[in-house]
């Protein structure tokens, strides 16, 4: 009985998990090597077209599942040190910053406040922790120091 316990179905399935075991782990690593600005992640996300968003100390990236995308101040970003993101209805991923300067990407294009004079209004003490989108359209930001900023 024990030995057509040990050679049936059971037998064969510990024999594969064995086997596993000797091959490599089930994830991999990525890194500047693989064109991620920085080993320093802040902040991820992915968004409703499925990109992956990375938010670095050296700028933001987007992994597209084969390669990385990357924004930093000389693209438009507000700030290099990308804390965290957020996705909003419209599709931008906005980046809140540690200089705690607004920008967003939008169709592959930074935005800031050259473009948008009342994001130069909104400036935390210490930079941003998050943001959120309530159902009438307005933006709320949550500053470091405990500041709530919203706008429309």
């Amino acid at each position: 009985m024990l030995e057509r316990w040990i050679t049936g179905p059971i037998a064969i399935a510990c024999l594969s998990a064995l086997t596993a075991q000797g091959q490599s782990p089930p994830f991999s690593v990525r890194n500047t090597s693989d064109g991620l600005p920085s080993n320093t992640v802040y902040g991820m996300l992915q968004d409703r077209d499925g990109y992956l968003w990375f938010g670095t100390d050296a700028g933001l990236a987007r992994y597209d599942g084969t390669s990385f995308r990357s924004w930093t101040t000389s693209d438009g970003l507000s700030d290099n040190e990308v804390l965290s993101l957020c996705e909003d209805p419209c599709g931008r991923i906005w980046c809140l910053t540690l200089n705690g300067r607004l920008c967003y990407i939008h169709e592959g294009r930074a935005h800031a406040g050259a473009e948008h004079p009342e994001f130069l209004r909104i400036r935390p003490v210490s930079g941003f922790m998050g943001m959120a989108v309530d159902d009438q359209g307005y933006h709320w930001f949550g500053g470091i120091a405990g500041e709530l900023y919203s706008w429309r």
